[in-house]
């Protein structure tokens, strides 16, 4: 049996063989297409060529294409893990034609792979062609020897493939492969079971589909194919699933191996296929660039991340676990995707440290989850018994009446009678479980464990039940009595009487109308579809707070046969954005059309002089008033406009008719709009002087040459997973965000900050040149990660130190920069931290003022500055043994305290029961007491309570032999916090509170008693 890299390899290498040039996949991040979070399609990467956009030197590839499929029409998330094909990650096997060979070459290559390669047998294989191309039939009939019958035509929904609702089209031929026992699955194709699947699509680009919705033939004609690789391997290893086959068995022994937990390919299985599927999607994303966030793909990241770590508590993982399985990942697919080995560490960095910050939430997440899903699971299951047990009393009811005919040797009178009495027990038993129902309703509400939106329909559903019911007691008696009378009944056959009887009682009992008097079965039915609902503010709460996707949220809710709020959720969603937007401003109103421009000058183009001139005579173009502020074009403009981080330009432009103020420089719609006051005079068609601020633009270009040296010194110190995530160029500052798992220690800052300020010693010129992008790429040019390119780009280069894509200004040489200092380091988000720093004289006012500040320290201390450090120490030194003595001293008053207090023990049910406050000791205080009376107390509890800083403390103990009897500490503290305003938890034996109204803590004291009572045994 072929492994699955023997496969991949096949494939490849028999396309190589048809003259096919082996290209590599493109990440699954797509650089610069804004249309696509994930590359979905072996097709991404020549989009451009199908557009006809782009080119490439060769006009035949082949390859083996990552690909991610979470989001819109391609989102088959529920279903991944839970049947054997769909993934979030998959390979997409592909070769390609363009302008090429056509329709016959595709068509004779992949048969010949199929049947004569790999040996598919060819009685299982069907043809699909889309229904008008008569020339693709009759290519399959003719240069393959697959049966005319076998050939299949199909819709437009199936055979014909589109790029979007215009460009480029055309016709598909699928390849599907029949898995039932007895090949009978002609009838399923196209069906969507896994019986027959799908495994090979061959599209013919030969249209572009016009506004209109016309088709108009392309000059040239493309070949686009692509075969699922993990379907195809299934189907060559003999495999029903894709999960036992090579691409997953290592994976998923790997997590069976961290969990403890065999994997079965049944219903027991699907957590571990879940986290096998959800770790590949992970781990190839993050090595491609992208990182775990709260936006865009980031989120989507984040989201898939945490659903396999939720079904990983499934496995009683709840350590962070996926970052071990990485190793395993990078066997199977290293030595195909290079990147994956290069990363590694990284990848494995980043997920340890979401997992990790996950958590910390998700215990907190569960446990909110938990509560407020309890009082409603708990009605949920009681409202279940009723019905169950009114079905379960209906049979057996049947019979005890066949029993008493019998025995009463069947006169007329006895039925009414038997049928009074099984009226009666079903009354009986209804009652109750109503009862009960409202019970513990009511014991919900005053625990506060059932949400309010949820409290009132369970209200008036039992109302509405308890009416419905009598009711129908009430007809089912009138209704039995009037047949007991009526000459329907016949004295000599009880079986004829009974059915009689029964169809009344099941017209009564079980009505098909779930709103009817009469269906009261189908009435409890029809609610427990119905009014199981998690509310959504619940579910907002859940995702806002503590990151839980929905699908999380409804997953936990289905696993406990509840539902969710999906439209109060919505609701709450948009509430909460509306909140955000009416809390953002914004500097300037960019969103006007171009119609309320006023022209001035027409031109046929813009020129930016701004890379080498601080100044230029220009004709204002345009202009248009925003409130009290100009915005205005100029035909040629010395003036930056904001982007790729560096803030945009200020100035003054001018003339003998106008002053205006320049406050901002922006782009709009391709252009560069100068914003700012109009302080005197009148717009003209005069030519004006534009000036720059030369000294803020000369501070910018400090700090953005030194965002390069910065960059190139934290991936020489870090590593090369080191890229950058955003940054600002500012004339007082620079900020820096890099993706890394980690705090950058502060020696590791101090070596980045020496590296980088001994190349501005070196005083390096800094070139720049504008070229071809694949020759800058060439050349080893670092571009911004996610940005999107013009063909000809600008390179700033700093010797053979550092070579990067930007567009933004620069020094001429890095000794210009003067000086930098790194001023803050942070997270932002996780995998993701900030660094901050000033150069120039920003540099040198940071040091002054740190100088200044570090001299009243040694002034204060009355040392000289080099003996500040150990002066500090010693005073440390000396504040931690004071603490030490003064805990020691509280610790012997305490214990001292411990005899007197013990004679405010009192006896609750044969336990003693001590509870006392004890001002001014700590949780550790009373812990450490705590230790002390247990041997004293005998078989007891103790409560001692406290107030420190305002706030109570509360610490509850419970002797050994009362946890064996089920008796725990942390159940007993809650009621008690609950008193002074607080909340907490712990051991059996030992647990912690605290609370925040310390006036209630003599009140908490004296219910002490009561509230035991309530925990211990009966």
């Amino acid at each position: 049996m072929k492994t699955a890299n023997q496969i991949r390899q096949d494939f490849l290498d028999f396309f190589a063989s048809k003259d096919h040039t082996i290209v590599p996949s493109a990440p699954v991040v797509p650089h610069g297409d804004p249309t696509l979070l994930f590359t979905n399609a072996g097709m991404n990467q020549f989009k451009d060529v199908f557009l006809g956009q782009g080119t490439r030197r060769y006009t035949r590839a082949a390859d083996t294409q990552k690909c991610i499929r979470v989001s819109g029409k391609h989102n088959d998330l529920e279903e991944v893990g839970r049947d054997g094909y769909h993934h979030t990650f998959f390979e997409m096997l592909g070769n390609w034609s363009f302008g090429d060979y056509y329709k016959k070459e595709a068509i004779e290559w992949a048969w010949e792979l199929l049947t004569e390669v790999w040996k598919l047998p060819k009685d299982r294989l069907f043809a699909t062609v889309y229904r008008d191309d008569d020339e693709a039939f009759e290519l399959w009939k003719t240069c393959t020897d697959i049966g005319e019958d076998r050939i299949l035509r199909f819709g437009e929904k199936d055979n014909f493939w589109e790029m979007g609702d215009t460009g480029p089209c055309g016709p598909c031929s699928e390849i599907h492969y029949d898995r039932t026992p007895d090949k009978s699955g002609k009838s399923l194709v196209n069906a969507g079971v896994p019986e027959v699947m799908e495994i090979w699509n061959l599209v013919f680009i030969q249209y572009n589909r016009e506004a209109d919705g016309s088709l108009k033939e392309l000059p040239a004609k493309h070949v686009d194919t692509g075969m699922g690789f993990e379907r195809i391997v299934a189907v060559l290893q003999n495999k029903t699933s894709n999960y036992d086959t090579d691409i997953f068995t290592p994976i998923i022994a790997k997590i069976a191996e961290i969990a403890g937990v065999p994997y079965y390919p049944d219903e027991r299985g699907i957590p571990h296929q879940v986290i096998a599927d959800h770790i590949r999607m992970i781990t190839f994303s993050i090595a491609d660039g992208a990182l775990p966030s709260n936006v865009g793909r980031g989120y989507v990241i984040r989201r898939i991340l945490r659903r396999a770590a939720r079904f990983g508590r499934k496995l009683n993982l709840h350590e962070p676990f996926l970052y071990q399985i990485v190793d395993t990942l990078v066997e199977n697919y290293g030595h195909m995707f290079p990147e994956l080995i290069e990363q590694q560490d990284h990848v494995k960095r980043v997920i340890e440290a979401e997992e990790t910050s996950f958590n910390r939430t998700l215990d907190r997440g569960i446990q909110l989850f938990e509560q407020e899903t309890e009082g409603i699971s708990k009605l949920a299951a009681i409202d279940r018994d009723i019905l169950s047990r009114m079905e379960a009393n209906a049979v057996a009811g049947e019979e005890q009446y066949r029993q008493m005919l019998r025995t009463l040797q069947h006169p007329l009178e006895t039925h009414a009678q038997a049928f009074a009495m099984w009226l009666d027990e079903l009354n009986e038993v209804y009652h109750q479980q109503l009862k009960l129902l409202e019970q513990t309703l009511d014991e919900l509400k005053q625990a506060h464990r059932l949400h309010e939106t949820t409290c009132q329909p369970f209200m008036e559903y039992v109302a509405n039940t308890a009416r419905v019911f009598e009711r129908n007691l009430e007809r089912g008696s009138e209704q039995i009595e009037s047949y007991g009378k009526v000459e329907d009944l016949d004295p000599q056959n009880a079986e004829r009487n009974l059915a009689v009887l029964l169809d009344a009682l099941r017209d009564i009992f079980q009505s098909d109308d779930p709103l009817a008097t009469n269906g009261f079965k189908r009435a409890l039915q029809y609610h427990l579809q119905q009014d199981y609902i998690i509310p959504g503010e619940v579910v907002f709460r859940l995702y806002d707070t503590y990151g839980f996707p929905v699908d999380m949220t409804r997953q936990m809710a289905e696993e406990r046969g509840l539902q969710i709020d999906e439209k109060g959720f919505e609701q709450e969603m948009a509430a909460a954005k509306a909140r955000s937007r009416a809390t953002t401003t914004f500097k300037v109103n960019l969103s006007q059309d171009d119609s309320d421009w006023i022209p001035v000058v027409a031109v046929d183009e813009i020129e930016f002089l701004g890379y080498e001139e601080t100044e230029a005579d220009a004709h204002i173009v345009k202009y248009r008033f925003e409130g009290d502020q100009i915005q205005f074009v100029l035909d040629r403009t010395p003036f930056y406009a904001e982007s790729g981080g560096q803030v945009g330009d200020t100035g003054r432009v001018y003339n003998s008719d106008f002053s205006i103020r320049v406050e901002d420089t922006q782009k709009i719609k391709g252009q560069i709009v100068h914003i700012g006051t109009l302080q005197h005079g009148e717009i003209t068609d005069n030519l004006a002087r534009a000036v720059i601020d030369k000294d803020r633009r000369a501070a910018i270009r400090r700090n953005h040459t030194a965002t390069h040296l910065l960059h190139k010194a934290l991936r020489d110190a870090l590593g090369t997973h080191v890229q950058q995530k955003g940054s600002l160029v500012a004339p007082d500052r620079l900020r820096f965000d890099i993706s890394h798992y980690e705090a950058i220690d502060e020696a590791t800052l101090h070596k980045v900050e020496s590296h980088i300020n001994q190349k501005i010693l070196q005083n390096i010129p800094v070139e720049t040149h504008i070229k071809p992008l694949e020759e800058a790429q060439a050349m080893g040019a670092m571009a911004l990660f996610g940005e999107k390119y013009d063909e000809m780009v600008r390179v700033v280069q700093i010797a053979d130190y550092s070579l990067e894509l930007c567009g933004g200004t620069h020094c001429r040489a890095t000794g210009d920069i003067g000086l930098c200092k790194i001023v803050n380091e942070s997270s932002i988000s996780a995998g993701v931290r900030r660094i901050e720093a000033v150069t120039g004289e920003g540099a040198l006012a940071d040091m002054v003022e740190k100088e200044h500040i570090l001299q009243t320290v040694a002034h204060t201390l009355k040392c000289a500055i080099p003996e500040v450090p150990l002066r500090v120490n010693d005073l440390q030194n000396k504040i931690k043994a004071l603490q030490k003595e003064n805990e020691e001293l509280q610790q012997q008053a305490i214990r001292g305290k411990i005899a007197n207090i013990l004679d405010d023990v009192t006896e609750v049910n044969g336990v003693r029961v001590l509870a006392t406050q004890l001002d001014g000791a700590d949780g550790d205080a009373l812990k450490s007491l705590c230790d002390e009376l247990r041997p004293k107390l005998g078989r007891g509890i103790a409560v001692l309570g406290s107030v420190l800083g305002g706030k109570v403390v509360l610490v509850v103990m419970v002797t050994d032999d009362l946890v064996k009897t089920g008796v725990k500490a942390g159940d007993i503290i809650k009621p008690i916090a609950k008193i002074v305003g607080g909340g907490g938890g712990g051991r059996p034996n030992l647990a912690q509170a605290g609370g925040k109204n310390p006036e209630k803590l003599g009140e908490a004291i004296q219910q002490v008693p009561e509230i035991v009572e309530t925990f211990l045994p009966q």
